[in-house]
């Protein structure tokens, strides 16, 4: 059996791909490709570091050929509260669009942005402190570039830019398992309603006992014979003090709640 390749495939740059010939493996020379068909453009970069309250700002750039801005900043002292700042402007004269964000000293950020509009302009205002190490870049690429990564098990800073997914709840109306699913609301201030306005609870209380209370709840008109109901049990010690609560299932009768089944 002749082990040889029949064949070498050459890319366009006359490189061999991925195959083993005399011993000698040849690969895709994929960082050299990349960078003659997709050249990166570092626009600009400071190492300088700055005084307290010092400014560090670039003109703006057009960016209308690129696809992703890589920012990445590290510095010894604080900036100033939203102190890196990222603005946009479609004619270069006149720039909003503002992002910013507030950088912690030694920890060291990284944002990756698409164009906003035609021209992009970066401004860094330092804190109170000096710096005395202060590193800031930008790079331009056509190609996209990946969203902020960091390992699951840790915070992620409000201070990072990440990706923003947002998403609507719904849920199934009473009915049964045909029922449509409906969005959830919000009341004016943000929170998630849970009656719609009108009581939808019905909740009763025996209190009569010094050592034992009960609180049930069912639906809104559940009768307090129907086995609809879900019973809370407190139990007092003679101090008065609660010593033990307990439940029923969701199945209970208020009427029977002194026989009912407690956990």
């Amino acid at each position: 059996m002749n082990d040889s390749p029949a064949a070498i495939l050459y890319d366009g740059y006359g490189n061999p791909v991925g195959v083993i010939a005399d011993g000698q493996e040849y690969r895709l020379q994929t960082e050299n490709i990349v960078k003659k068909i997709i050249p990166t453009i570092s626009i600009f970069s400071t190492n300088t570091p700055l005084t307290a309250n010092s400014v560090f700002t670039e003109s703006g750039e057009d960016v209308s050929g690129f696809v992703s801005i890589d920012v990445t900043v590290l510095s010894d002292a604080d900036s100033a509260t939203n102190g890196l700042l990222f603005e946009w402007s479609q004619d270069n004269i006149t720039f909003s669009y503002d992002e910013n964000f507030t950088i912690t000293a030694n920890v060291g950020q990284f944002y990756s942005l698409a164009p906003r509009a035609k021209y992009f302009k970066l401004t860094y205002t330092n804190g109170i402190v000096d710096q005395t190490s202060f590193g800031l870049s930008v790079v331009y690429y056509p190609i996209g570039r990946s969203v902020y990564v960091q390992n699951l098990d840790t915070d992620v800073s409000g201070q990072k830019a990440v990706e923003v997914i947002r998403s609507i709840i719904t849920a199934q109306r009473t009915g049964g398992p045909t029922s449509d699913y409906t969005n959830l609301q919000a009341n004016a201030f943000g929170f998630l309603k849970i009656d719609g306005g009108s009581p939808q609870i019905k909740t009763e209380y025996d209190l009569s006992s010094p050592t034992v209370n009960y609180i049930g709840t069912a639906p809104s008109g559940t009768a307090t014979s129907a086995a609809s109901w879900t019973i809370k049990k407190i139990t007092f010690d003679g101090s008065g003090n609660p010593i033990e609560t307990t439940w029923t299932g969701g199945n209970a009768v208020w009427n029977n709640r002194s026989s009912e089944v407690y956990n």
